[in-house]
């Protein structure tokens, strides 16, 4: 993404449910932040910068989404980028809880693709050997300290629910540093799974079962106002990690998501 200023309206050309002014500025001026924040983006940093601007690239998409879920009628189905965007939460505070490991943690989150590509026994060789040589290129990137752990860790080839395990033991445990958070993350796991939750939570016709589109004034200004809070969280984890001087810039947009009722 390049460090460009947006433009002042990132909407789609006609949108069948445009956001109120006050919305859309806050929503393009957090894609500006994040953007900013992008522009440090090197291919060659360490792995657990690394992962965390892939993270936060995500995390960029998804607050895009939701705007866009937003203005064409579709609020309801916010709910599942929510939670996806509480996930990037999940995983920024897992690579960098404890920062000697960091770049292990970092490994570890991009390892199970790889793991499982060089480990499939319907693909074809010259596919499994994309996937060996991917993990040889990111145990490569390690210190010698951990390049230890991250051969065995590929060696034993455990997948488990969650690539975090053992060290945390699933999203509870590492959001106990933000214990306000823990109640939402379960609460958004409902739409994530089918659950009924899914036509409750963010949606302003309940009494509805029509499968059109629709406007949803007051949902909507909660999913732009949960994606802004939480893409700045992800954005600001990254700034703080790598030392980007945008803290001011942070603050101020924190202020405007906390002052909309």
């Amino acid at each position: 993404m390049q460090s460009r200023r947006t433009s002042t309206n990132l909407g789609p050309a006609v949108a069948r449910f445009p956001l109120p002014s006050e919305l859309s500025s806050l929503h393009d001026d957090v894609i500006q932040y994040s953007s900013d924040i992008q522009a440090s983006f090197d291919e060659k940093s360490p792995l657990s910068t690394y992962v965390l601007a892939n993270v936060h690239y995500t995390a960029i998409l998804c607050h895009r989404g939701i705007r866009t879920l937003c203005e064409e009628g579709w609020t309801s189905l916010t709910s599942v980028l929510i939670r996806t965007m509480l996930d990037h939460i999940v995983n920024c505070r897992a690579i960098t809880a404890d920062p000697a490991r960091a770049n292990y943690m970092a490994f570890k989150y991009l390892a199970p693709l790889w793991m499982k590509l060089a480990n499939d026994p319907v693909k074809v060789a010259a596919e499994r050997k994309v996937g060996r040589e991917a993990l040889e290129k990111l145990v490569n990137r390690l210190s010698a300290t951990d390049k230890p752990d991250a051969e065995a860790f590929i060696k034993e080839n455990k997948s488990g629910a969650y690539w975090y395990f053992p060290e945390f033991q699933g999203p509870t445990d590492v959001l106990k540093f933000a214990p306000v958070l823990q109640p939402i993350y379960k609460e958004f796991s409902g739409p994530v799974h089918g659950g009924f939750s899914s036509q409750v939570l963010l949606n302003d016709h309940l009494d509805l079962q029509d499968i059109n589109p629709r406007a949803h004034p007051q949902s909507s200004k909660q999913a732009i106002k949960a994606a802004s809070m939480l893409l700045l969280e992800v954005g600001h984890a990254r700034a703080v990690w790598t030392n980007l001087s945008h803290e001011e810039e942070y603050e101020k947009l924190q202020q405007r998501v906390i002052a909309l009722k």
